[in-house]
């Protein structure tokens, strides 16, 4: 994550916070000050069950107070100032502190320790009259373990003489503070302001966790000499809770400044969630026994120098499912298909085994340096950084097979190209006889890699991939547009030849409206052992036109499986899977714009058709099936006239009366037959020198170019 979207030191990121059904919320005592300490004079100063830290500067107002100043106040009767001239080094407030005459102790809200996010709220307002013209201000936070020493501390200072435009006031106008606080914001400062030099970030951990929580409103910073500061600031409506239900909440993981992953079980994911690991160490919510599973692992990382921080990937641990997204320009993300990071196979009488039962997840992240504690946020600049990104391990189990699919986010997304590399190992633990069927070996037998995607109804724009396109082995990459029917078929008739090294794509346009922003998925087989003979391509459209559903599937075939795969079989695949920003038709080359470079290759294909090896529907701009001179000025409507010409049609040959290509006595025998015949501005049989018409001048036109070869 970028710096600038950390809190370093005496500041801590502001959040809204994440709402939850499940939420706890402490029952503060009288959270809106309503209640004074008592009915004398002095105790209406005091919000009973408040605690006032130099109590000379904070104080409970009420309309019809005898402080000489007009109170603000939110809801109710009462609010709480905090006025200027607090001591210069320290912090004025009050907290939540309630002394109970019972203990002889202060009562806080709990806090659960490892069990969900904490949010405090509360509405605070400045009058204009008396802005904060020196000062910052704002709160801070200390969580307490049971003897109420402090495990950690944190404070943010959001308003001040920059607040507002530089004015330093709310115009007496409440706004509402929101803050939430997650157990690696506390941690990683705990272990790195209580380590010894040279502040590797591991720390000592304290004999006994927090159980307790307050809050302190505070006033910080000194005034400059021979000035002085006029703020005060109103408090309201205060209110803390935390999350203590992993349903409606995520746990951070961390690996540098850059990049972090929130575990969550993701709503809408049907299948189970299974225990994940980070750094060998299982994460969760330790005070909700039974529920530390996880189903999905999302990564946020900096898009290139926007300053913002996107969705990367999404990693759906409890089936396998990689859903890749591109980053924009504008600091957003897309997402579309999946990349089903295993094989799948289809045995003889048996359905087809798509994907293992997931026992369990491993995040791992490497940095430099040892001893760090990679599970929590990392500590300020100078401290250890990574040598690379995250990486995800699943561990699953097919019946007759296992699997070890590793996904590995080590490279920096790019604007429009984010890239993963993904290994995994299955290995076969008892025979697999392979389906032998017209469609089990060659169709779909065995998968080395899926790519699942939706294509309902291309009138309605409710595709997240359009065209497909295959790279043969021997480098040549065919395109095709992928039409809505027949469906319950495979898109080929026999699966299209590929080889290591070689890439196949669901491509995406900019048409769709269903789910816009959806990316391009390629898929390159990087290295393959274990898997010999042939490999090809295929894919099936299913009869579903529901847009929800992934009814567009494309895969890699083993296409030289045996009949028969042995016990004790392991095939290891390596792949790149890249997320790409969608291309307009007519982008050719899909290089984001449509100019002369794609007139070119669109001239360059002139008259093929979707039977050729190298045709490209992005340059069949009408999609007939042929790239023709109508495709060309459908094209150059866009570019503008570009250099070259598309002529897919031979020039006409002068006395080829019968248009076979020769000039011979057939025609002689094709003017007679069609003498007479008038075709006004177009041509056709017997009109040997094609001006439209069929008479004694085609005879002349044939014996003048009798034998002569027709130009090509």
């Amino acid at each position: 994550m970028h710096p600038n979207r950390l809190a370093f030191a005496t500041s801590l990121l502001i959040l809204s916070a994440a709402g939850s059904a499940s939420a706890q919320v402490a029952a503060l005592p009288n959270p809106g000050f309503e209640i004074p300490l008592s009915t004398s004079s002095i105790g209406m100063q005091t919000a009973r069950n408040w605690r006032e830290l130099s109590p000379a500067f904070v104080r409970r107002r009420f309309m019809g107070d005898t402080f000489g100043t007009t109170p603000l106040i939110r809801t109710g009767v009462a609010s709480v100032e905090v006025i200027e001239g607090g001591p210069m080094f320290a912090f004025a407030g009050i907290d939540t502190d309630n002394f109970n005459s019972g203990t002889l102790m202060f009562d806080m809200p709990i806090y659960s320790y490892n069990c969900g996010p904490v949010t405090w709220s509360m509405w605070f307002a400045v009058p204009a009259d008396s802005p904060f013209l020196y000062k910052r201000i704002g709160q801070k936070w200390e969580f307490k373990r049971s003897n109420l020493s402090v495990f950690e501390s944190m404070e943010t200072l959001p308003f001040g003489p920059e607040y507002n435009g530089g004015t330093g006031h709310t115009n007496g106008q409440f706004v509402q503070q929101t803050t939430t606080i997650t157990q690696a914001d506390f941690e990683w400062r705990y272990n790195f302001y209580n380590d010894t030099l040279p502040y590797d970030g591991v720390g000592e951990p304290w004999p006994d966790p927090p159980i307790m929580a307050n809050l302190v409103h505070t006033v910080f910073g000194t005034v400059p000499n021979g000035m002085v500061e006029t703020g005060r600031v109103f408090f309201d409506d205060v209110v803390y809770s935390q999350h203590l239900d992993a349903l409606g909440d995520t746990i951070e993981v961390w690996d540098d400044l850059f990049t972090k992953a929130n575990l969550s079980l993701g709503t809408g994911i049907a299948e189970p969630a299974i225990p994940v690991f980070m750094n060998g160490v299982q994460r969760g919510y330790p005070c909700l026994a039974g529920n530390d599973n996880f189903k999905v692992v999302e990564f946020f990382d900096e898009a290139g120098t926007t300053g913002f921080f996107p969705l990367t990937w999404s990693d759906i641990v409890s089936n396998g499912y990689l859903r890749p997204l591109v980053q924009f320009d504008d600091g957003t993300s897309g997402i579309g298909a999946s990349v089903i990071t295993g094989p799948s196979y289809k045995a003889t009488g048996q359905p087809l085994k798509l994907i293992p039962a997931y026992s369990r997840a491993d995040i791992t992240a490497g940095v430099t340096g040892i001893g760090r504690d990679l599970t929590q946020m990392p500590p300020v600049p100078g401290t250890p950084t990574r040598t690379n990104n995250f990486k995800v391990k699943g561990t699953g189990n097919y019946g007759p097979a296992t699997l070890i699919s590793t996904r590995d986010y080590g490279a920096d997304p790019a604007i429009g190209n984010t890239a993963c590399t993904l290994t995994y190992t299955w290995t076969a633990t008892s025979n697999i006889t392979l389906d032998s069927t017209a469609t089990g070996r060659g169709f779909d037998a065995f998968r080395l890699i899926t790519i699942s995607s939706m294509l309902a109804n291309l009138g309605l724009g409710q595709y997240d991939s359009r065209y497909i396109a295959v790279e043969s082995p021997t480098g040549v990459v065919k395109t095709l547009a992928i039409d809505e029917s027949p469906r319950g078929v495979h898109l080929f008739s026999t699966p299209q030849p590929t080889a290591v090294g070689r890439s196949f794509w669901l491509y995406q346009d900019n048409g769709a409206t269903f789910n816009q922003g959806s990316p391009t998925i390629e898929v390159r087989l990087t290295s393959l052992t274990g898997a010999p003979g042939t490999l090809g391509v295929n894919a099936f459209l299913d009869s579903s036109t529901n847009p929800n559903d992934d009814s567009l599937t494309a895969w890699l075939e083993w296409t030289g499986a045996p009949a028969t795969i042995n016990a004790g079989t392991v095939i290891t695949a390596t792949f790149t899977i890249r997320a790409l920003e969608a291309t307009d038709l007519g982008d050719a080359n899909h290089d984001g714009v449509r100019n002369c470079d794609d007139a070119a290759i669109l001239v360059a294909l002139c008259g093929q058709t979707e039977a050729d090896a190298n045709f490209n529907a992005y340059a069949d701009m009408n999609r007939d099936g042929t790239i023709n001179a109508a495709d060309e000025a459908l094209l150059e409507a866009i570019t503008g006239p570009c250099p070259g010409q598309c002529n897919s049609a031979p020039p006409p040959c002068p006395g080829d009366a019968d248009g076979n290509g020769s000039v011979n006595f057939a025609d002689i025998t094709n003017v007679l037959a069609n003498f007479g015949a008038n075709y006004g501005m177009s041509t056709g049989p017997g009109d040997a020198d094609h001006n439209g018409l069929v008479n004694f001048a085609d005879i002349t036109a044939v014996l003048a170019n009798f034998g002569i070869p027709c130009p090509t």
